[in-house]
């Protein structure tokens, strides 16, 4: 079939893939995955599918599921399933619901795969050119109008070579039907306002507006290519202005630290003015250039060295700049019985659920807890980071018991020592500044 003909050959040319003998689908239940299920059967002799479940649509997510369960026992291939809360990962992480479900739904397959087993994905080519544009708009620089890679390590895209139209005449031809996510019509979601609104509204100019991006960004990418090579290889003090911001990106990257062009343009005037450099771009971590090396330079944060002290219930305590009271209930039935704002319950700790005494500190390296709602851990260094601004981080309140952190200034309690609606014996958090 033309179709898949189309298909194998860009696996081939841009993928560096002859045959497979076996691979995973990522499989959402949606046209393009499911297209993409039928021609992988087509190529290679084994195959199993991953189906992702971000539980943001309710009773739809359990649907898309089970549409999944049934196809893949229709063609005989079987089927791993994930559940990820992304909207609580979102919050705990500060990232937008779009942002965490392709964090989680990667990770979800690189835990099945271990990272090295062949996955196709379903990007395709109306994928790419919306890719291009959200990237054109944010000002993400060359790399971003490359679009979608057609292979990222153990990962394999190859619909890219055909449109979402392609997609669905394949499928009618296979009498194939496939789910529909409500979410993809929700213009709030930036790829979604491309999608529906400003691709139509291109094709009004030029009907092949999809095919003119994916040559485009085909040629932006050997640009980029060339780029890359070259500032791997070159002196960046002596090199011109977009091999040495090349260089400084690559270096980034390499080191795991966000990109600010504000800050890249700090490091590169001090790099042709004086030959030398260092610009903070996060708290405690510098990007140096020392006349030949770009390098980390990381100082040590400062921990607060208050002493841990043991705090009773109904105790007025000074620590630091702050008064702190476990002020505790006791109730006959249970807490639900009384009202409490919506910004107490927070500071509310189950007492029944406390293990030995409750220690006052601040934060310590590798301090972590489950936030209460949450069922994973988190660093306090992230939250901090993330959450609170520099001035606060350093004395921000933490307790303890002999099990662990059971609550975290600004953010709760644990999920250990959180209120319930049976708890009966319960303290309120109560703090105060100085004055």
């Amino acid at each position: 079939m033309a179709f898949c003909e189309k298909v194998t050959e860009f696996l081939r040319e841009e993928c560096g893939v002859d045959s497979l003998d076996s691979v995973f689908v990522a499989l959402s239940g949606g046209a393009d995955s499911t297209a993409l299920l039928l021609f992988a059967r087509s190529l290679c002799k084994t195959i199993a599918a991953i189906h992702v479940n971000h539980n943001l649509r309710g009773e739809e997510s359990l649907r898309d599921e089970n549409f999944c369960k049934r196809l893949c026992e229709k063609l005989g291939i079987e089927l791993k399933v994930v559940s990820v809360n992304v909207r609580a990962y979102a919050e705990e992480v500060g990232k937008s619901v779009e942002e965490t479900a392709r964090i989680l739904r990667y990770k979800a397959i690189e835990n099945i795969t271990g990272g090295k087993a062949p996955v196709f994905t379903a990007h395709n080519a109306d994928d790419n050119a919306e890719t291009v544009l959200y990237n054109l708009i944010r000002g993400s620089g060359i790399t971003g109008l490359c679009g979608i890679p057609a292979v990222r390590g153990n990962i394999y895209r190859p619909f890219l070579s055909v449109k979402r139209s392609e997609i669905l005449e394949y499928l009618a031809e296979q009498n194939q039907d496939f789910i529909v996510d409500s979410s993809n019509f929700d213009d709030t979601y930036t790829r979604n306002y491309i999608r529906n609104n400003i691709i139509p509204l291109l094709k009004n100019i030029n009907p092949s507006v999809i095919d003119s991006i994916s040559k485009t960004s085909g040629i932006i990418c050997s640009v980029d290519s060339y780029i890359k090579d070259t500032a791997r290889k070159t002196d960046i003090a002596s090199a011109p202005a977009v091999i040495r911001r090349e260089a400084i990106l690559l270096f980034l990257r390499k080191n795991s630290i966000e990109p600010d062009f504000a800050k890249i343009s700090l490091l590169e005037a001090g790099i042709e003015k004086a030959g030398k450099a260092k610009v903070e771009f996060s708290k405690n971590l510098y990007v140096c250039y020392n006349g030949k090396n770009l390098s980390v330079e990381v100082k040590k944060e400062s921990l607060s060295s208050n002493p841990e002290i043991i705090i009773k219930y109904d105790e007025n305590i000074t620590y630091g700049d702050k008064h702190i009271k476990l002020k505790r209930k006791l109730h006959k039935n249970s807490i639900k019985t009384d009202k409490f704002h919506k910004l107490l319950t927070n500071n509310l700790l189950d007492c029944d659920r406390i293990e030995g005494e409750i220690i006052l500190r601040h934060r310590k390296n590798g301090d972590k807890f489950i936030k209460s709602g949450n069922t994973f851990h988190s660093k306090l260094k992230t939250l901090y980071n993330e959450k609170l601004p520099p001035e606060v981080r350093e004395n921000n309140l933490v307790l303890c018991d002999d099990a662990g952190i059971i609550w975290v200034e600004n953010f709760g309690a644990a999920a250990r020592t959180a209120v319930t609606d049976e708890t009966v014996n319960f303290a309120v958090v109560e703090i105060g500044a100085l004055i």
